[in-house]
């Protein structure tokens, strides 16, 4: 084109080997969570629509305190725990509780039908079964069956 400057453009960088990647990768995941509490203690690690946040460092506490209660209630490793919820603070401190545990977390959309979660925890056998009715009418719904 007449007239056209002429772009230059920067060669990506490159990229990182899958070995790379994969040893920056914790080993579990809970792991995240404690990473984030030691590197970004006073950041915001989660936030709900109502408001409600927690720092790194509060939250990794509260997921410690999850994971004792959740082995106070038989929750063991390789079991499996389903969360019926919505997008929530509680979803995720029972999720990385679990996970703590070397359980499965399970997450489970409250919106299903009731039918479908009974038959997703049917098949799946959980030990223990958890709704966010704090958040979510129909995890409360659901619960309340």
């Amino acid at each position: 084109m007449a007239g056209a400057a002429a772009q230059t453009i920067a060669a990506p960088a490159p990229l990182e080997t899958l070995a790379e990647v994969l040893a920056e990768l914790p080993e579990r995941l809970i792991d995240l969570v404690r990473r984030g509490a030691q590197r970004w203690p006073n950041q915001i690690a989660m936030s709900e629509s109502s408001g409600i946040s927690v720092t790194y460092d509060a939250f990794a506490a509260a997921v410690e305190d999850a994971a004792k209660a959740l082995a106070a209630l038989g929750v063991r490793a390789g079991d499996r725990v389903m969360i019926v919820n919505e997008n929530c603070i509680a979803a995720g401190l029972v999720f990385f509780a679990a996970s703590a545990l070397d359980a499965w977390p399970m997450l489970v959309n409250a919106r299903l039908s009731a039918r479908e979660i009974d038959t997703i925890a049917g098949h799946a056998e959980p030990r223990r079964i958890f709704f966010t009715i704090a958040i979510s009418a129909e995890a409360l719904g659901m619960r309340a069956r």
